[in-house]
């Protein structure tokens, strides 16, 4: 496997072998990989750090997991229990990998042969995870009940019901976390101070979108 590493500030492209796609950061000098073993296909995969300048370099961090993200300096894992397969679990860890805060524990919906991961985000200047939760278990292909949009507080450890009642579309927020825009052309503004929702023109839209990334 081939990837390329872009140096904006030198102007330079190198090529990085070993390296897995779907990587995130770490830190300057490392990045984060799920480590799939080809022989043995499964949903389930550890968490790999690797050294840039020394790809096989590597260090596992997580033995099992089935999905993770960064947001700034938190690792997010999300995995399921053998044991309570119904549920998915949310888990932040800081740079060091202490886990933040107890794990968030919501029900999940199955897709023929793995989970359902909902739209989410991160607000960083709140420390919030806002995520969209089915009601209960069940499958995508039967299932009916709508979300709702819940909004976790990393450093409180409370969770809040922002909305009910609705579907589960990418949501992309403002960085002091009071708008966001929602929906698979995020063609909705919805207020999460005051409860608002509002279907926006394309003009509205552009001129939203442009007040969401200057918002402070």
């Amino acid at each position: 496997m081939i990837s390329l590493q872009f140096d904006i500030g030198h102007n330079s492209i190198q090529k990085k072998e070993e390296i897995e796609p779907f990587i995130k950061w770490f830190d300057e000098e490392h990045i984060l990989v799920q480590e799939w073993d080809p022989e043995k296909p499964s949903v389930f995969a550890p968490l790999v750090k690797q050294s840039l300048s020394n790809p096989q370099n590597k260090e596992t961090l997580l033995e099992h997991l089935y999905r993770f993200d960064v947001f700034s300096n938190i690792v997010m894992a999300i995995d399921v229990d053998d044991v309570n397969s119904e549920q998915i679990n949310y888990h932040f860890y800081d740079s060091a990998l202490e886990e933040l805060v107890p794990p968030i524990q919501v029900p999940n919906l199955t897709q023929y042969t793995d989970w359902l991961i909902p739209y989410y985000e991160y607000i960083e200047k709140e420390k919030i995870f806002l995520t969209f939760v089915p009601k209960h278990h069940g499958s995508t292909d039967t299932y009916t009940g709508g979300f709702q949009l819940i909004a976790y507080n990393l450093q409180k450890e409370n969770a809040v019901t922002m909305f009910d009642n609705m579907e589960n579309k990418p949501i992309s927020c403002s960085p002091n976390g009071k708008l966001c825009l929602y929906g698979f052309q995020l063609e909705e503004l919805i207020n999460l101070e005051t409860g608002e929702r509002l279907v926006l023109s394309p003009e509205e839209k552009e001129e939203k979108e442009e007040e969401i990334i200057t918002a402070i």
